[in-house]
């Protein structure tokens, strides 16, 4: 079991069992480390130390029921993008697709595509001479590749890996920098909005498909939004892991819950690191 797929564990269990946090000692044990070696490690890999990640928990957790009469995503929406968001329409070519173009599957839009590692492990990005077109995290190199060529069945597919790790570089993953690159987002209308509610959630938050429902006007649409939140094609950069379900549990991840955890781990350290709010 690698050092990632171990600290996943205990993130996931911090996560389900916040009881688990008066027990750090023993989260230590199972993992064969001292109590100062796991907390050094914690904080090596994902930016934040157990304690505040717990702290950030508790108090997004408590945020949420003080809001259940008002969508956090709603309120988000009504104030705009923020001037820190990472993502910006400006940087992002959106492609409205209809049922016909998607099934024609892109003959012959040349993709290129690469694998580069990452701290959360290796990562498949693929672009066109738009911009990025799909980022997702690397189980199998077959399995990816499937997933991206399913989405582009009759593209031109070729591979790059000096250049995949430049763009893994350029979109400032898990480096504190803001995202430089440019996006290439194809879908139906009806995907496109979806992915530009996702954009409107910032670091640090949660939603849900109800709230995302509500927030396009489509109260009854949250199944539809399911799948298009499924369908999102840039992991980390359209932060489909930010949703969870209504009642806070944690739902599917195209890329593994493992990950989801993981990202929002690193994203709590990344607000750490500007608050003094969390308490050691």
């Amino acid at each position: 079991m690698s050092k990632f797929d171990s600290l996943a564990q205990v993130v996931g269990r911090l996560i389900e069992e916040p009881e688990a946090h008066g027990h750090m000692g023993q989260l230590a044990q199972d993992l064969g480390l001292e109590r100062s070696q796991f907390q050094r490690m914690f904080k090596e890999q994902m930016g934040i130390t157990p304690a505040r990640f717990r702290q950030f928990l508790m108090s997004r957790r408590a945020l949420a029921h003080l809001r259940m009469d008002k969508s956090i995503l709603a309120a988000s929406l009504d104030a705009g993008f923020s001037s820190s968001s990472r993502l910006h329409d400006a940087l992002i070519t959106w492609e409205a697709m209809s049922p016909g173009m998607m099934r024609h599957g892109g003959t012959g839009q040349k993709i290129t595509h690469g694998v580069t590692d990452s701290l959360l492990g290796p990562m498949m990005l693929a672009w066109t001479e738009m911009g990025l077109c799909f980022v997702g995290f690397v189980q199998t190199y077959d399995g990816s590749f499937h997933d991206l060529r399913t989405r582009h069945p009759h593209a031109l597919h070729q591979r790059d890996d000096v250049t995949a790790k430049q763009f893994l570089h350029d979109m400032g993953f898990m480096t504190g920098q803001p995202c430089q690159c440019r996006m290439h987002l194809m879908g139906s209308n009806f995907q496109l909005q979806v992915w530009r509610a996702l954009l409107q959630v910032r670091q640090g938050f949660w939603t849900s498909y109800g709230d995302l429902a509500e927030a396009m006007g489509k109260p009854k649409a949250s199944r539809a939004i399911g799948g298009a939140v499924g369908a999102n094609p840039l992991a980390v950069l359209v932060p489909c892991h930010r949703v969870m379900a209504a009642d806070g549990r944690w739902n599917g991840y195209h890329w593994g819950l493992d990950i989801k955890k993981a990202l929002i781990a690193i994203e709590a350290g990344d607000q750490s690191s500007d608050s003094t709010s969390f308490m050691e």
